[in-house]
């Protein structure tokens, strides 16, 4: 968990970048938010948001 920019706490996330797997994001974003060096197992959900106007990103 991390504490985000609301002062709420919510799991590391972020966007998939170009190029990338989703379990690279994976690992990225919570080297990124953590500090922690993980293995992705099994991908248990998806969630899709919308960043702006044109552009859906999984995260």
């Amino acid at each position: 968990m991390v504490n985000n920019k609301h002062s709420t706490w919510s799991l590391p996330g972020g966007a998939v970048e170009i190029g990338e797997t989703l379990e690279q994001a994976v690992i990225r974003e919570t080297k990124e938010e953590t500090g922690l060096v993980i293995e992705v197992g099994s991908i248990i959900a998806v969630i899709m948001k919308r960043f702006s106007q044109n552009r859906d990103i999984t995260v």
